[in-house]
């Protein structure tokens, strides 16, 4: 481990920290080119039922060309080990998705197969199989 890693690691203090400790190894785990799902209170929506968003961690490669680099920087590196993923979010609300970021102690793994199912379906969590109601019960935690 070089000692740009071992800076970064020993950095993450406070809510980073708080957030990483809360997180199961499964969603550490979540990196380059996953596709997850993630719950957020829907501001039109009713308290009890969560906007669902959709999203797509680029590969490694397709990050570096999208930001024109040719190899990762140290602040997307440190980003990565505090516990945040960049990549586009659907939902029913913004279909074509928009860039950004989230923790992983909020999302939950789903294979590329059932994010392009519920892309299918202008990702709108009614309309998905039983997978989904895995993700919505929180046992791919």
């Amino acid at each position: 481990m070089g000692n740009d890693v071992r800076a970064i690691l020993a950095s993450i203090t406070g809510d980073d920290r708080r957030l990483l400790d809360a997180s199961s190894l499964v969603q550490r785990n979540i990196g380059w080119g996953d596709h997850v799902v993630r719950f957020a209170d829907h501001p039109a929506g009713p308290p009890d039922r969560p906007l669902v968003i959709f999203g797509a961690i680029p590969t490694e490669a397709e990050y570096l060309r999208a930001e024109g680099l040719d190899v990762l920087d140290i602040r997307r590196e440190m980003s990565m080990a505090r516990g945040y993923r960049w990549g586009r979010w659907h939902s029913s609300v913004v279909p074509d998705g928009e860039l950004g970021s989230a923790h992983v102690v909020n999302l939950q793994p789903i294979s590329s197969a059932e994010f392009d199912d519920a892309g299918s379906v202008m990702w709108e969590p009614s309309r998905l199989g039983p997978w989904f109601e895995e993700c919505a019960k929180g046992l791919r935690r």
